[in-house]
């Protein structure tokens, strides 16, 4: 369950994260925003820790079956990112059977497996600026929390 704090702090180092992928490349920024916001919608949905509205399914649907879709970026790197999305919801669905069934050691993988999703970040900082900035990428999110600290008080 995520409080409405939290929930500005995971929006404002999504923020810069998106910013850190795209290199302000406008397609790639928004449909990396389509995916996060999906996801949110999704989250809210599938925890029940926020109460989700009609209009939260209807922009849900917009995102999955317009923006996403109709985005250059996405287009044009089908099926790289396509075979991604597909990673990424398997990785979920074993998260959430690990969760449901395993025992401590599943539950624990299953901490991790529910945030393949980050892993979309590193490979859209390859494809828009390649090799090394896919690494910096990947170890920004390795160190997520503290390392966003640190580089907000650099850029000050």
């Amino acid at each position: 369950m995520t409080t409405e704090l939290q929930r500005e702090v995971i929006q404002d180092k999504s923020a810069f994260l998106i910013k850190e992928c795209t290199a302000g490349d406008k397609d790639a920024t928004e449909y990396l925003w389509a995916i996060a916001h999906a996801s949110r919608i999704l989250d809210d949905i599938v925890d029940q820790d926020k109460p989700v509205q009609p209009e939260d399914f209807l922009n849900l649907a917009e995102y999955l079956f317009v923006k996403i879709h109709a985005n250059k970026f996405f287009r044009d790197n089908y099926d790289t990112l396509v075979s991604q999305h597909i990673t990424i919801w398997n990785t979920w669905m074993a998260a959430n059977h690990a969760e449901k069934y395993g025992d401590n050691i599943d539950k624990q993988h299953a901490r991790t497996w529910r945030n393949y999703l980050n892993e979309l970040l590193p490979l859209v900082a390859l494809l828009t600026q390649g090799w090394n900035q896919m690494k910096k990428v990947s170890a920004h999110i390795r160190i997520y929390h503290s390392w966003y600290d640190r580089m907000k008080e650099e850029s000050q």
